[in-house]
């Protein structure tokens, strides 16, 4: 979880009265909470914390927080956190930004002569085909021949 809300969920949690607690242990509290807790989602945390002002009479335990921790993806309805997309950390955006970086530098370094550039041609709508202009010109000079020949034969006159 983030860590302003972590700070946020602990704030209100302060609210509730501790026990009698000796401070060695009320010196570590929070070290120990933030590593077993600190894998909840936000919005589990949140919800954890919200229900434990309302509900607890003390600061609440590790396990009295992973309990109601449990109840947030019920309270949230049957959808919830099947479209939140797991959080990453700024390092490893850094470092998948600097892997998309290098890919796109090795596709822009290959190089496409102009004659290569790929066209799209229809023989029927469903069933495109892809070719280059180069091959292009060759159809329409083999096109143009076929058509010639063909009034050449019609005309009975031979050869070009």
């Amino acid at each position: 979880m983030r860590d302003e809300i972590w700070i946020r969920g602990m704030k209100d949690l302060l609210t509730l009265p501790d026990r009698d607690l000796p401070p060695a242990v009320l010196a570590t509290r929070g070290d120990v909470y933030r590593r077993e807790l600190g894998s909840l989602r936000d919005e589990a945390w949140l919800f954890a914390v919200g229900e434990c002002v309302r509900n607890e009479r003390w600061f609440p335990t590790v396990a009295t927080l992973l309990k109601y921790a449990e109840g947030a993806a019920a309270a949230a309805g049957p959808v919830a956190g099947l479209l939140e997309a797991p959080r990453r950390t700024d390092e490893e955006r850094e470092v998948a930004r600097r892997e998309a970086a290098e890919q796109l530098a090795k596709i822009k370094a290959i190089p496409l002569p102009p004659t290569e550039r790929p066209r799209v041609a229809y023989r029927d709508p469903a069933t495109p085909v892809v070719i280059t202009d180069e091959r292009l010109d060759e159809l329409r000079a083999q096109g143009r021949r076929m058509v010639e020949e063909e009034a050449r034969a019609k005309a009975g006159t031979v050869g070009p």
